[in-house]
This record gives C-alpha cells, structure tokens and sequence, in this order.
C-alpha cells in the first residue's frame, strides 16, 4: 500500500475533466458516504469503487500497477469572493471558495504532496488526482447525481441538501477536489474515541496507540512548518487521518488546505501579510529547523528535551493559528481557535519526545562521518514528475491554460429534475437548511464547533 507516497496517475489521459470520476462513481457498486463536516469550508466525502471500475493506479515500487478504490471528495461552494458566510451546519459557520482560491488550495497541496516526497520521505497530505469547477446549471445537476447515491446515509444526504441551498442562490457554483484516500484509516477525532481495546482493521487499540496517533499529527503539523514552509488553519482533528500500514504501524496525514499560508510565496494571502511572513514566520520557521537540526547534531538527546522542542514548536503554530482564527471564526471570544485540542496532550513528555522522533525519520537529512554537519540527502525528482504532468496522467498546475482548464461541465446526462428531490421530484419541504434559515442559525454559538476540536 503506496497511496500516502505515490501520487495518482490517471489510466485514460483521454478522460477529461471530471469524466474519470463520474465514470467510477456512477457504477451501481460504488458507495459515497459523509467522511467529516467540521472544516471552515467544505465537505469531505469518502468514495469507494471495485478495483475494475477505478480509474487510477498509484506506485508498487517504481511502477504505477497498484489499483486506487478509495478517494476523498471534497465539495465547496464558489462564490465572487471568497470566505462568503453560508450559513450554520451543524454548529459550524461555513464560508465559500473562489475559483482562484480553490485552484490556489489544490495547487498548494500539490506542492506539498511532492516537495514532502521527494527523495522517498513519507507525505505529509495526499496528492491530488482531480480538480473540477463548475457553474450554476452544471453544479445542480452535479448535486443531483451525487444525492442520488447518498439516499440511504441521512447523513450524506443532509450534507449534500446543505451545499446544494448554499450553491443554488445566486449564481453559486460548486468546486470537488479529488485526491486518494489511505486503506485503513479514519480520522484522528475518530481513532481517539475508539473504545480501549477495540479493534482497528485487526490491530487492539490502547491508550499507547492512541499516543502514537497524536504524536504522528504533532510531527506532521511541525515537519509542514519548518521543512515545507507551510501554516495549516484549520487543523482540527477531523482534518488529520490516521492509517495503518501493511504492518499495522500507526501512520498519519494531513488533509484541507482551503485555509493554509505558504510563507515561502513572497506574497499577502487571506491569512498573513507578507512583511508577517518575512519579519515573523520565515525567521521562526528557519529557528526551529537549525534548532532541530542542532538537536539531532548533538545526539542522545533527553526526552524533556525532545519534548520541549516539539512543545516550542506546536505552541507557536498554534499561537498564529489563535491570532487568525479567533477573531474571524469564534467571534472573538479569547478562548477558541482550530488548534485549540492540542493543548491536552503537551503535559504528556513521551508523547511529544515520541513526536520529536517520528518527525526525524520523516526528515530527509543525515550528518556527514565527521557528525559535525547535517547533509541533505534529498533527491530531487521533478524530470519524472513532469513528464507525468506533461503526459497529463498527473494534474498539472502549470499548464499554459492555467486555472481555466479547470472549469469543466457535467459530464454525465442531464437529470430530469436538478433540484434535491423526494417524493416524486418535488423538493424535500423537511429540509434542515431552506432558504432563509440561515439567517436564524447566524445567532448561534459554536460550542458544538469547539466541542469537537
């Protein structure tokens, strides 16, 4: 099982648009379920397919020959200008995308996915294997096809009646990010509630494993910042998946980077200005990498220490995340931000000395025979991931089209009826999220929201 490293490459590079991924999900067998709701924006889908209807393959050693069936949707709203308010979900206040926002997002976890594997590191998120947008007309019938599939999960179904009232009002189209999902895994809020002594995909979960989950997130979250440049905002533990490996070790990635800054950009985004990441995060993130790198330099290094770094390290990430999501997304209240969850675990110094260890396997350096000077054995590969892109088996970002070449129609038939329907085609009148509910559900707290952090 390869998915986390890989990548994905496409089987018909004549399959265009969003044609590969209806053609796997509108199979009798494949199933579309709910995998979490409590991002800022979005929703995440699982979508499962039999190995004969897939259309991806990722790596078996140096081949593409392994069958992809899992994938992750992830459905926006788009709208003019991003961070528009959509109403309450479930105690959530969503926002929508922009087409430039949600093609920036996907291009930066792209970036991610490659620079965090390059010369056989594990990666920090998964790659992307398809971006489509979609206009007015095109999203409902979207929506309408992917309702269809959901009828038996109220769950799903409600979330896909919330986008699709978000979506229909105004001209509001929707934007899917498609990217593989890991065997065996689920996320991070799910794996710590599992009873103890509970089985997960044949492995007995304790309180040990649960640490070992936690303490693969934290080197996760530190290894983005200092060695990728990276600041997640919305890193609530929904947003973290936990997975075993064929050898059932506890591994972990990172998904949703709708709200993330990349401080290497040189440029102001939603989140920081760029005098903050030249006078503020590039000198911190370039501190905690020479003080990890001074760290393993030194060897035999206590676990108080260990811990410390990590602690150092966390608390600053989660200090920004504070500054910006506070103000923004808990009305201010000087108490909740996304990061918030970490807080219960660094009192815990195995648990966070165990995360300074994860994060220097997943570190590509090494020191040199003298032990004096680390040495980056990194080995680049952008002539292989090129030609992939170039091939157009790989998503490619940097394609002369750029974003346009993203905004695609609905490649199936027209539905007979495009809007969310029951009960003979007419729409459900018991629909939690009718036009003009949402003004009522502005007024409401999000303890739910911080309850789940």
């Amino acid at each position: 099982m390869n998915e986390q490293t890989g990548g994905l490459k496409l089987k018909n590079v004549e399959k265009r648009g969003f044609t590969p991924v209806y053609d796997m999900a509108d199979k009798d067998s494949s199933t579309v379920s709910l995998l979490t709701a409590n991002s800022l924006k979005g929703f995440m889908f699982n979508l499962n397919v039999d190995e004969a209807n897939s259309e991806y393959l990722t790596l078996n050693g140096t081949q593409f020959t392994s069958v992809v069936t899992r994938f992750i949707l992830k459905f926006v709203v788009i709208t003019g200008k991003p961070n528009f308010y959509l109403g309450d979900y479930n105690g959530i206040r969503k926002s929508s995308e922009s087409i430039n926002t949600f093609f920036e997002e996907a291009k930066l976890q792209q970036y991610i996915w490659k620079q965090s594997i390059t010369g056989g590191g594990p990666a920090i998120c998964p790659s992307v294997a398809n971006l489509s947008m979609f206009d007015t007309i095109n999203s409902a019938r979207l929506l309408w096809f992917f309702f269809r599939k959901t009828n038996a999960r109220p769950d799903t179904s409600e979330a896909f009646d919330f986008i699709f009232n978000s979506s229909n009002k105004n001209g509001r189209g929707i934007g899917v990010l498609v990217m593989p999902t890991i065997t065996q895994s689920t996320t991070l809020a799910s794996f710590v509630n599992l009873p103890t002594n509970s089985h997960f995909y044949g492995k007995e979960i304790t309180n040990a494993e649960k640490s070992e989950a936690v303490s693969n997130v934290f080197a996760q979250i530190a290894r983005l910042f200092i060695e990728i440049g990276v600041i997640h905002f919305d890193l609530h533990r929904g947003n973290a998946l936990i997975y075993l490996t064929p050898e059932l070790e506890i591994k972990s990635s990172l998904i949703d980077f709708g709200r993330a800054s990349d401080i290497l950009s040189g440029a102001t985004d939603n989140f920081l200005t760029n005098k903050e990441k030249e006078e503020y995060a590039k000198v911190e993130m370039k501190k905690f990498h020479d003080e990890f790198l001074s760290l393993i330099r030194d060897g035999n290094n206590s676990n108080e220490r260990k811990s410390e770094y990590m602690i150092s390290v966390l608390y600053y990430i989660a200090r920004v995340d504070f500054t910006v999501n506070n103000e923004r997304c808990y009305h201010n209240d000087g108490v909740g931000y996304q990061m918030r969850w970490f807080t219960k675990f660094v009192k815990s110094i195995p648990l966070m000395a165990r995360a300074f260890d994860i994060l220097q396997t997943m570190m590509p350096v090494n020191i040199d025979s003298a032990g004096t000077q680390p040495i980056d054995i990194m080995e680049t590969q952008p002539e292989t991931l090129k030609s992939y892109e170039g091939e157009g088996s790989l998503v490619n970002f940097d394609s002369a089209e750029g974003l346009r070449s993203f905004i695609v129609p609905y490649p199936g038939p027209a539905p007979i009826n495009t809007g969310l329907a029951t009960n003979g085609g007419r729409r459900n009148k018991k629909s939690k999220y009718k036009k003009g509910r949402s003004k009522r559900h502005k007024n409401k707290t999000n303890k739910n929201t911080r309850k789940n952090r």
